[in-house]
C-alpha cells in the first residue's frame, strides 16, 4: 500500500505543478535607476541642481546635474551638501529631477485598481550631519494655465502647482549606511495642496531644510512611481502588446520580457483568450530573440516574440502565460478599423495647435483652452523698417499674422518648421484622401462638402499667405511680445531665403493636389501664383 501511494505521488506531481511567479518589481515611472551595464557620472539632462551660498553642493564635474555615484549600490544621485546659518545672506540649495526635457507624467495612470500610486525611493546616508533635513516634493505644469491667461489678455495667477513632504516623516532616525525603502502615498502631496494635478506632473524636487555646518552625504538609488507597496507591488506587466490594436490580416506580434531571473522557469507557451468569455483561442509557442550585438542589449531583459499573425478573427482579446502566474496582457483588439481612432486623433492634433483660436464645445471634444494670440491680426515688427542689416522695407508697422500652428516645442510661429508636417499632409491627400471626408474630423469651419483634410490644410495655406509680401519674399517667424506687458500678439520678424523657398514649394505641390478639388479651383490658382512670385 505505501508502494502505491508512493508510485502515485511520483506520478501525479509533474501534472499539477504550480505556475512559475516574477519576482521584478512592478512597471512604473523611472526617474531615477540605473538599469543594464550603462555607468554614469552626471544625471545629465535629467537634473538641475541650484544653489545659494555660503550653503555648497558638490558637484564635481557635472556642471549643474546631480553627481552619481556607481561605487554605492547600483549607482546613486550623491547629494554632499552643507547648509550653514540662517542668513543672511540665505543658505538654501535645491534641485528637480525629471524624466526629460521637462515632459508631464500622469501619476494616475500607475494606480492599482483605481487607486493613486506612490512615489517610491530607495535611499542611503554616507554621513548625517546634525541639523540637517530634506523636503521631497511634485510640481505640475499647470502654471501653463497662467500663461493662457496672460495670452488672452486676462492676466492673474492660478493656484500654486507644488507640494512637498519632509522625509523625516518616513524616516526619523536614521542610520548611516542602511537602506531604506520608502512608499510616499500620493494622498500625502495632496493633504499638503489639493490643487496638485496628478495628472500632469513635470518634476520631482528636492529641498535642504535644517541648518548644518557639517556636509551631510545622502545617496538615492532609485526615484520611481509605482501601484502599490511592499507584496502588493507585483509584477504583471510581462506580456506587451499593440494597445491600438492590430489588423486582421497584418501580422500580430507580441512581446514577452523580464529581467534575468525573474521567473523560476522559463515559459515556453501563450494563449491569446477572449476578453469577455476567458475562452482560449489560439495557443502559441514563445520564440527566444537574442539581441544582434551588446548596443541592443542595454535593458539586459531576457526577450520573446508572441506571434498569433495566424488568428484572423475580430474581437476583443487578452493574451496570458499559463506558465507563469497572473502574466496577462491588456486587453487588445482584432479587426480592419483599429487604426482609425488613432488616425483621426493625429489629424486633430493640427486642430488643437492653432494660434489664435479658442479651442471650445463641441469641437474641443474634452480638450478645451482659450485663444491664445487672439489679437495677431494687430502685430508688431521686432525690429524698425529701414534699420541696417534688415532686408524687407514695411511701410505699414502693423502687420495681419492671424492663424497658424504653433511650434512643435512651444508658442512661436513660424514658416519653415511647418514643412514637413504639410508635405505629409500633401502627400496623405494625394493616397489617402478617401480615409477622411466632410465633417469626419469635428472642425470649426467643417461644412459637409469640402474634405476635412483639406480644411486642416487650408488654415496653415492662409496663414503662409499672410506672411508673403508682394515681392514675393515671405517673414520667417513670429516670437512673443518683448516690448511690453501686453503679450496677448506676438511681433513678426524680416524675411529669409529659408522661410521663402519653404512656402513657395508648399504653395507650388498645394496647387497640384487642390486644384481638382470642387470648389478650390481659384483658391488652388492663387496659390501657383504666388509660389510663382516667390
Amino acid at each position: 500500500m505505501k508502494t502505491y501511494k508512493y508510485i502515485l505521488l511520483f506520478a501525479v506531481i509533474p501534472f499539477f505543478q504550480l505556475p512559475a511567479h516574477a519576482s521584478q518589481e512592478a512597471i512604473g515611472v523611472d526617474y531615477f535607476e540605473v538599469k543594464g551595464t550603462k555607468t554614469y557620472t552626471c544625471w545629465t539632462n535629467k537634473s538641475s541642481v541650484y544653489v545659494g551660498a555660503p550653503a555648497t553642493f558638490a558637484l564635481g564635474s557635472c556642471g549643474d546635474a546631480i553627481p552619481v555615484d556607481m561605487n554605492v549600490g547600483k549607482g546613486c544621485l550623491m547629494f554632499q551638501t552643507t547648509k550653514p546659518g540662517s542668513g543672511p545672506p540665505w543658505a538654501w540649495w535645491s534641485l528637480i529631477v525629471r524624466i526629460t526635457d521637462w515632459p508631464t507624467v500622469n501619476f494616475m495612470r500607475y494606480g492599482l485598481n483605481g487607486q493613486k500610486p506612490y512615489l517610491y525611493l530607495r535611499v542611503r546616508w554616507g554621513q548625517i550631519a546634525s541639523g540637517a533635513g530634506l523636503d521631497i516634493g511634485l510640481r505640475d505644469n499647470h502654471d501653463i494655465w497662467n500663461y493662457y491667461q496672460a495670452y488672452a489678455g486676462q492676466p492673474g495667477p492660478l493656484v500654486d502647482t507644488t507640494a512637498a513632504v519632509h522625509l523625516s516623516t518616513y524616516i526619523p532616525s536614521p542610520v548611516v549606511g542602511q537602506w531604506y525603502d520608502i512608499n510616499i502615498p500620493m494622498q500625502d502631496f495632496l493633504d499638503v495642496n489639493s490643487h496638485l494635478d496628478l495628472t500632469r506632473i513635470e518634476q520631482v524636487t528636492f529641498t535642504g531644510t535644517g541648518t548644518y555646518s557639517a556636509t551631510n552625504i545622502f545617496y538615492i538609488e532609485k526615484i520611481k512611481v509605482v501601484p502599490a507597496t511592499g507584496s502588493n507591488n507585483t509584477y504583471l506587466d510581462m506580456v506587451k502588446v499593440n494597445q491600438l490594436g492590430y489588423l486582421t490580416s497584418e501580422r500580430k506580434l507580441a512581446i514577452v520580457s523580464y529581467e534575468p531571473n525573474a521567473v523560476t522557469s522559463a515559459p515556453t507557451q501563450f494563449q491569446v483568450k477572449d476578453a469577455a468569455a476567458q475562452a482560449t483561442v489560439y495557443t502559441g509557442s514563445l520564440v527566444l530573440k537574442t539581441p544582434s550585438s551588446p548596443e541592443w542589449n542595454q535593458s539586459g531583459d531576457i526577450v520573446y516574440h508572441a506571434d498569433f499573425s495566424s488568428f484572423t478573427t475580430p474581437g476583443k482579446y487578452k493574451i496570458v502565460l499559463p506558465e507563469v502566474a497572473g502574466q496577462s496582457s491588456v486587453e487588445f483588439e482584432i479587426g480592419d478599423k483599429v487604426y482609425n481612432k488613432i488616425l483621426r486623433d493625429a489629424l486633430r492634433v493640427f486642430y488643437y495647435m492653432r494660434s489664435g483660436q479658442e479651442i471650445n464645445e463641441p469641437y474641443g471634444e474634452g480638450f478645451t483652452r482659450p485663444a491664445i494670440y487672439a489679437n495677431n491680426a494687430d502685430c508688431n515688427y521686432d525690429y524698425v523698417s529701414g534699420a541696417p542689416g534688415h532686408k524687407y522695407v514695411y511701410t505699414n508697422p502693423k502687420r495681419d499674422i492671424y492663424g497658424g500652428w504653433f511650434d512643435a516645442g512651444d508658442l512661436h510661429l513660424d514658416t519653415h518648421g511647418p514643412v514637413i508636417p504639410m508635405w505629409l499632409l500633401l502627400e496623405m491627400f494625394e493616397q489617402y484622401k478617401d480615409k477622411v471626408g466632410a465633417d469626419i474630423l469635428n472642425l470649426p469651419e467643417s461644412d459637409g462638402q469640402l474634405n476635412d483634410l483639406v480644411q486642416i490644410i487650408k488654415w496653415e495655406l492662409d496663414w503662409y499667405k499672410k506672411m508673403q509680401n508682394t515681392d514675393g519674399s515671405v517673414l520667417f517667424y513670429a516670437d512673443v511680445n518683448h516690448t511690453g506687458t501686453n503679450i496677448s500678439y506676438q511681433r513678426v520678424s524680416d524675411i529669409t531665403t529659408t522661410g521663402t523657398c519653404a512656402v513657395a514649394a508648399v504653395f507650388a505641390k498645394s496647387y497640384s493636389l487642390l486644384k481638382d478639388v470642387p470648389g478650390m479651383e481659384s483658391y488652388s490658382a492663387d496659390l501657383l501664383t504666388r509660389a510663382e512670385l516667390s
